[in-house]
């Protein structure tokens, strides 16, 4: 525009100190050569600057979704390993869970834990921070996964320690699975504090419930008989040979009466109960034949005198 006014004015006639419009133009022209330069070299580091802010957006997207995920599996592997139940059945599921757990942890997971730790470490450098999202911290699950894994060793032991003293017991007593697992049944019913023995108080509440109103000296007698160990405590094993030998034992209607009194309160004993105690030692056409003797009252509970009359 300076350029095109100093012409038409010398056009004109109109004179215009040459050297004044000359350093103004060549002034404006720098400086508009100036500002060209620097918004060019602005426009680049502003696009640079966006590239890295979509660099790391995905970068900390990418390392949120796994973070997610490897949080999700050591949530549900954590409940997996502490998890507890005494099933025979339930016992080698939860053994091929576990290993299968553990092979994931020392493959797939393992691998998934050494990229988290080196996005982790690429989002620090570049002071990237999980605002807001602290649970999801690389220190935090490295540690979980620092317990977690030793823990699944340790539960897979322990699981093949229970699944073996099941297997040993099926055999000795010649057990099929069905009936170790009816047999833990009762025994946790009479393990009131659940810790896997019988002490002289739930001992005292198992015999009297089976029938045997026995105190003192007696009970101390029939105790020690019970305790084969004389560890103080009744265990599964000890608790097996006694169910056995008590439904064995039974020879008079009245002495099958008072078992089966024994197993509830007078007239609310259920079909349920009276199959997981006798299942124990029955053959199945045994079983067989004393569920279909059994008679349900409208309440639910079986007709003990009618069921004793007909079995013997």
């Amino acid at each position: 525009e300076l350029q095109k006014l100093h012409t038409e004015l010398t056009g004109c006639g109109i004179g215009v100190d040459p050297s004044l419009t000359q350093t103004t133009l060549t002034e404006v022209n720098k400086a508009w050569s100036r500002m060209n330069e620097s918004a060019q070299r602005m426009e680049i580091q502003l696009n640079a600057e966006e590239d890295r802010h979509k660099r790391l957006d995905a970068l900390l997207q990418t390392y949120r979704e796994q973070a997610l995920a490897a949080r999700s599996w050591l949530l549900a592997h954590g409940t997996l390993a502490t998890v507890t139940g005494k099933r025979l059945s339930w016992l080698r599921v939860l053994h091929e869970e576990l290993e299968k757990a553990l092979g994931d942890a020392d493959h797939s997971m393992g691998s998934q834990m050494a990229r988290l730790r080196d996005l982790s470490a690429q989002l620090q450098e570049q002071g990237v921070s999980l605002t807001g999202e602290s649970h999801l911290e690389f220190s935090l699950l490295q540690s979980e996964w620092d317990k977690l894994v030793p823990q699944l060793k340790r539960r897979i032991e322990q699981v093949a320690n229970d699944i073996a003293h099941r297997d040993s017991m099926r055999i000795q007593y010649k057990m099929a699975p069905e009936q170790v697992d009816e047999l833990l049944d009762i025994f946790e019913y009479f393990d009131t504090d659940h810790n896997g023995t019988l002490d002289r108080g739930e001992v005292a509440q198992m015999m009297q419930a089976l029938g045997e109103r026995v105190r003192g000296e007696e009970f101390d007698r029939r105790f020690a008989e019970i305790d084969k160990d004389g560890s103080g405590t009744i265990d599964l094993n000890e608790f097996a040979e006694l169910m056995r030998s008590r439904v064995r034992s039974i020879e008079t209607p009245q002495q099958l009466l008072d078992f089966f009194f024994g197993l509830g309160t007078a007239n609310q004993v259920t079909a349920e109960r009276i199959i997981h105690v006798f299942g124990t030692v029955l053959t199945p056409a045994e079983r067989s034949h004393l569920n279909s003797e059994l008679r349900i009252r409208p309440n639910g509970a079986v007709d003990l005198n009618g069921l004793v009359s007909a079995l013997c």
